[in-house]
């Protein structure tokens, strides 16, 4: 009897856990611009010190689930400033919303409407591709009003730093 208990036991919690784990959906994600093409990050939008005037891409974002307040946008570095380390940005989602188009944002100057900094770990809005040759990121996550419940979430690759 005792190693039947054991058994259901070890079944229930199996089964328990896949539905814990997979409550976030998939987000469609999107460049508004060309330019952006996910192979190569485009001539100009990498660090000053690398002679560039960067600006984030744009992004149009699709699939937004019901209760999805806002969109964080995190920039990544593969293997280097990983989880939105060179950036994060808040964007006020309309409600009722399927989709949103999130604006581009220069790495040093004013915000549009809607867009809230939650800074690059070096302080500034944004932290533009700086390494030759590293692969470049971004996540968008849909959030509930709380700001801390991820509804559902997109990946989207920058390209390679040339």
């Amino acid at each position: 009897m005792k190693p039947l208990i054991t058994t259901l036991l070890l079944v229930a919690s199996c089964a328990v856990l896949p539905l814990a784990q997979a409550d976030t959906g998939a987000l469609t994600v999107r460049f508004t611009s060309p330019l952006w093409n996910g192979a190569s990050v485009p001539p100009g939008q990498q660090c000053a010190r690398l002679g560039g005037s960067a600006a984030t891409p744009g992004l149009n974002v699709f699939d937004l689930p019901a209760g999805t307040a806002f969109l964080q946008v995190e920039f990544s570095e593969r293997g280097g400033l990983d989880n939105g380390g060179m950036g994060r940005l808040q964007y006020v989602a309309a409600k009722g919303a399927g989709s949103a188009q999130i604006p581009s944002v220069p790495a040093q100057g004013p915000l549009p409407a809607g867009l809230k900094s939650l800074g690059a770990r070096d302080g500034s809005i944004y932290s533009a591709p700086c390494v030759k040759g590293n692969h470049y990121y971004l996540t968008v996550k849909a959030l509930a009003a709380d700001g801390a419940r991820t509804l559902a979430e997109g990946r989207l690759d920058m390209g390679r730093l040339p």
